[in-house]
């Protein structure tokens, strides 16, 4: 009840000591779930935020908590950890990255399992832009789309030189990074 403060079952709507209405508990907010990976230490970063879900995993921000820098950890979902191909693909993205070594293309620190075998890499933060994706449907002139677009092909190049091709390249996979104050810095990603 709003005025007295007691609590009725749900199919109560009137109080019977003084006749306000009674709050539906059914339509109160609910809490949100509680991440467990939020505040768990990965390797000497702790995660502190998701940034990002999708079918096959998950990405949080993991903050240093001396020094206070920041990386992306990347996991698999659980239902997926003991699914020996899938792994050994995640695994492989990481590992690619590392033979690449290209400025465009996310760069990968580490790659380990949490103590209950769930595996994961730490790669860069990136903080300062937007994925690709705000750009479509938007027409741009060429100064822009034209920079972008060669620097996709000049990290796709460095990936083929390697025989390793992008399986899944979207707009939702580049990220327009701010570097040396010049915006639109590509980083391919996934």
């Amino acid at each position: 009840c709003d005025r007295c403060k007691t609590e009725y079952p749900d199919d109560v709507k009137l109080c019977p000591n003084d006749g306000a209405q009674t709050k539906n508990r059914s339509d109160a907010p609910k809490a949100p779930p509680v991440d467990p990976l939020i505040g768990r230490m990965v390797g000497s970063y702790k995660l502190t935020k998701q940034l990002g879900k999708g079918g096959m995993g998950a990405v949080y921000i993991g903050e240093h908590p001396a020094i206070g820098s920041k990386v992306a950890v990347k996991f698999l979902h659980p239902q997926y950890a003991q699914m020996h191909e899938v792994v050994t693909r995640f695994f492989n993205e990481a590992k690619a990255v590392n033979l690449i070594k290209h400025d465009n293309i996310v760069q990968v620190s580490d790659f380990f399992y949490l103590d209950d075998e769930m595996p994961c890499f730490v790669m860069e933060f990136l903080d300062k832009g937007y994925p690709m994706t705000k750009l479509v449907g938007k027409p741009q002139p060429l100064e822009i789309t034209g920079p972008i677009f060669l620097q996709i092909c000049d990290a796709l190049q460095a990936a083929h030189d390697k025989q390793i091709i992008h399986r899944d390249l979207k707009p939702d996979n580049v990220f327009l990074a701010v570097r040396n104050y010049r915006k639109h810095f590509v980083k391919v990603m996934d």
